[in-house]
């Protein structure tokens, strides 16, 4: 089943679907792991080795590595005049690269670049938990049409219809038992630990397990309005849309962003000009103002 849905999957034959394939590949944890053990060598450097030369290599090798996204999307956002995160924290790498402070760039584009990892795997788990939820969902109902037993597309099953669950099916639909009485195992609406007894009279819900006995149940609602379509719904909404507090921060960054780099520029270029401090002893002062 999972491997049908990947050939039809755009993004699973793209290698980049986080839905049917992993949500964090290996290659990107080993990148990061490598980076991680060139910027753990940098450290060690300074102390095995007499040759300042050896640290900064290493650590410019785990900035690049591990950074290398944040670079490219910082760049691409220069050359269309977008100021973003990624802007920011690439400046101060580099600004601590010329300022001969390596550790310190290296450091902060691996840290940036993790903390991008980890979004992008709450980001996959949140996709693939839609999903979970869409496959719970059967594609087939048995129903009860002119006195025989068929089985038929659920897009197809009519309120009011007869719909049968035997043991071990998945409740195709929402709707009331009308003959049969069984257990049903509701965690995946509900979140119940433990199956609960249904007969006559009682609601069930599409996506359900029906454990051991039988079920007649008449359909209350179409399949584009059961339970769960409605969770899955509810769901993507929330993904889609930002909260108040997400929505004011993106447009506050919209504003702050590229002040603090035009102030940082003036703090930058002015004591240099005006008062005849060095280039370079600004631009540290200024990072550690900004810090």
């Amino acid at each position: 089943m999972e491997d049908e849905a990947c050939a039809s999957c755009p993004r699973c034959r793209a290698g980049v679907c986080r839905i049917h394939g992993p949500v964090v590949g290996r290659l990107e944890v080993a990148v990061y792991l490598f980076s991680g053990l060139l910027l753990l060598a940098g450290l060690l450097a300074g102390y095995v080795t007499p040759y300042p030369l050896a640290g900064t290599a290493l650590f410019l090798a785990a900035a690049v590595i591990a950074g290398y996204g944040v670079l490219k999307a910082a760049f691409l956002a220069l050359i269309r005049f977008r100021f973003s995160i990624a802007v920011l924290i690439s400046i101060a790498a580099v600004g601590a690269f010329l300022t001969g402070n390596a550790a310190e760039g290296a450091t902060v584009l691996y840290l940036y670049a993790i903390a991008e990892l980890l979004e992008e795997y709450a980001a996959g788990r949140a996709e693939r938990s839609i999903a979970s939820l869409l496959d719970i969902a059967p594609q087939t109902a048995r129903v009860r049409r002119g006195g025989e037993e068929t089985t038929v597309p659920v897009s197809e099953v009519g309120v009011g219809e007869t719909a049968i669950a035997r043991p071990g099916d998945t409740v195709a639909l929402d709707g009331i038992v009308t003959a049969g009485a069984s257990s049903v195992d509701q965690a995946p609406i509900t979140g119940e630990s433990v199956p609960v007894a249904k007969g006559v009279g009682d609601a069930v819900y599409a996506g359900t397990r029906n454990i051991e006995g039988y079920l007649e149940v008449r359909v209350t609602k179409p399949e584009a309005e059961s339970t769960i379509a409605r969770v899955v719904a509810l769901v993507a909404e929330a993904q889609a849309h930002t909260s108040p507090t997400e929505a004011f921060i993106e447009r506050f960054s919209r504003y702050y962003t590229p002040a603090v780099i035009l102030v940082a520029a003036l703090l930058i270029v002015v004591p240099p000009l005006a008062f005849g401090v060095p280039f370079l002893e600004a631009f540290y002062l200024c990072g550690a103002l900004g810090a």
